[in-house]
């Protein structure tokens, strides 16, 4: 892909464009069914589009049209699995293909195995935080390309005591969503729960994986996490 790729409007213009996107109104674009990418090592530390340092482990992606700053939830049409990354590169520059994610965001979709896969684009509600969340139905910890053996995943529809593992608690929804990004690397599908003033990041997986979670978050530094079994 091309990453030297300037756009053609105006400064003032993309930050109109993308206080807009960002600000999540309704219908700002029609979802897009296509073929997505991904990229990584090759383009690690180089300029986006957008003038930053490309982070390969940020969840982040290219599209050719919508403004640098949209948060876009993207979805695996093969299993369901979906994230939100936010645009800030343009691309990709192969016929057929409508988006390319970062490494770390096609990780949380699987996209990392099969090179590409069909996908949905649509806005990310307002106020969504980037990062990976379950396909509906799973509650685990893994995704495919992380599960051990003997890890369980919970039916769909099935009631049932699940692990609730709070990572942190922020104040900044910045510092917040740096959490969810740093837990994607490691294979952790966390979610944002506010609760005013606070950011909560938590980590859902059912009981039997509750233990290898907590190995490997503790194993990863993340040593205060509190734990407490709820019902879903």
């Amino acid at each position: 892909m091309n990453v030297s790729f300037r756009p053609a409007f105006g400064l003032l213009a993309a930050l109109v464009l993308t206080g807009a996107a960002s600000a999540g109104l309704p219908d700002a674009f029609p979802p897009e069914t296509g073929v997505a990418s991904w990229y990584g090592e090759a383009f690690h530390g180089k300029k986006t589009a957008n003038g930053e340092s490309f982070d390969m482990r940020a969840m982040t992606a290219a599209h050719r049209k919508l403004p640098f700053g949209t948060f876009v939830t993207v979805t695996n049409l093969a299993d369901g699995r979906s994230v939100v990354v936010r645009i800030n590169d343009r691309g990709p520059f192969v016929a057929g293909r409508i988006i390319d994610l970062s490494k770390a965001a096609a990780m949380a979709i699987g996209l990392d195995r099969t090179g590409t896969a069909l996908v949905e684009v649509r806005q990310a509600p307002a106020g969504s935080a980037v990062g990976p969340f379950p396909a509906p139905g799973r509650v685990s910890a893994f995704p495919d390309s992380a599960m051990q053996a003997g890890t369980q995943t919970v039916a769909p529809g099935v009631a049932t005591i699940v692990a609730r593992i709070q990572v942190g608690s922020y104040r900044d929804a910045a510092h917040a969503r740096t959490a969810i990004e740093s837990l994607a690397l490691l294979g952790f599908a966390a979610v944002i729960e506010v609760a005013q003033p606070y950011h909560r990041v938590v980590i859902y997986v059912s009981r039997a994986d509750r233990a290898a979670a907590e190995a490997k978050l503790d194993g990863a530094g993340w040593t205060d996490a509190l734990v407490t079994e709820v019902s879903r």
